[in-house]
């Protein structure tokens, strides 16, 4: 009982860290030096909870080619929601171990874009047609996938930077293997 006292004790100093962390970062303070002794001790306190065993998960089934039911999307998510942290992170570092043995390094040590979403959008607007596309030109842009709708060869992502939103186009024939990899 004193074990399970402490572990929420624990875990109500983990979230009270966190919250701080979160209104310093609310008020401005975005600097890296002076979040990180703080940064560290909620990692000191995380260090302090008991590990907890994390059972194999099962391969996940294959997806029929019809569209799932509103029902079946709803217990999909249901389920996703009831994993726990350990759980999650597990899945995570699990994915992370497929990339590699792909071939594919997760976490890129460096990526310097050259174009924001805002400039492409200006730079070709009224300038192709739909569906056409400018192969000479070479475009590297950074920034949060908001959206991912993959048809089994065809892949859409929407990307989203400081400047606006672009739509990505992926095909599986001129991606080849790394296609599956990266979706």
């Amino acid at each position: 009982m004193s074990t399970e006292v402490n572990v929420s004790e624990l875990e109500r100093q983990i979230a009270a860290k966190g919250d701080e962390i979160r209104n310093l970062k609310a008020n401005g303070i975005t600097d890296k030096s002076e979040l990180a002794p703080h940064v560290e001790e909620l990692l000191k306190l995380k260090a302090q909870l008991p590990a907890t065993e994390v059972s194999p998960k099962e391969p996940p089934l294959k997806e029929s080619k019809s569209a799932e039911s509103k029902k079946g999307l709803r217990e999909k998510k249901k389920e996703e929601s009831d994993m726990t942290e350990s759980e999650l992170k597990q899945a995570r570092l699990d994915k992370v171990k497929a990339m590699r043995e792909a071939g594919v390094e997760p976490y890129e040590y460096s990526y310097n874009p050259n174009r924001t979403a805002g400039q492409l959008q200006l730079e070709y607007e009224n300038r192709l047609e739909p569906g056409e596309e400018d192969e000479d030109s070479d475009v590297c842009v950074a920034g949060r996938v908001m959206a991912k709708r993959v048809f089994g060869k065809l892949a859409f992502f929407t990307l989203q930077d400081e400047s606006g939103k672009i739509q990505l186009h992926l095909e599986k024939n001129r991606l080849g293997d790394s296609f599956k990899v990266r979706i």
